[in-house]
């Protein structure tokens, strides 16, 4: 007989780092499924279906690295704003000042989870020293959401896009 059980299904929504959620897992394929009857009953509404696709990727990246869904978020949030005052800048110095601040924070996020401990081995080895290695954990899909949002500041200052009014259109991408 089947039993309902609410807890069974909130449980679904919080991240597990024992079990985080992958492609090729049989609650993806559910979730998947329900993501396309909703996104098919959304057809004639562009801006719900934008909100819909960002709000299931968000939850996705969740439930597959926990908190560090932020800082996707983070850098989306950093990266709108940035390519916007990039595009209003007046001078050349203030638009390369914004580009070297994507940068930094960009690829600072991603020096710090790919190559902590690279650096800390090299950095023994050189003195002898005997730091790390660290417990970091490797965000799922970092180097592509950073070098996608680098790409998208870049492409601003270099006037090759214009910056995008909505973040959720951002977001999107």
């Amino acid at each position: 007989m089947f039993h309902f059980d609410p807890a069974k299904i909130l449980e679904q929504f919080v991240y597990n780092p024992q079990s985080p959620l992958i492609f090729s897992s049989g609650l993806f394929l559910f979730l998947f499924l329900c993501f396309l009857l909703v996104y098919r009953m959304l057809l004639p509404n562009e801006r719900l279906r934008i909100l819909w696709c960002t709000a299931f990727s968000v939850y996705f990246y969740y439930k597959s690295s926990g908190l560090f869904f932020l800082l996707l978020v983070a850098s989306v949030v950093v990266d709108f704003n940035l390519a916007k005052w990039i595009e209003q800048a007046k001078t050349r110095r203030g638009k390369n000042g914004l580009l070297v601040l994507s940068l930094v924070a960009n690829l600072g996020m991603l020096a710090y989870f790919k190559y902590t401990n690279y650096f800390a081995d090299l950095w023994n080895g050189l003195t002898g020293a005997g730091i790390g290695p660290f417990e970091i954990f490797l965000p799922v899909g970092i180097s592509f959401f950073t070098f996608q949002s680098l790409s998208y500041t870049i492409d601003v200052y270099r006037g090759q896009l214009k910056a995008l009014d909505d973040m959720r259109d951002y977001a999107f991408l």
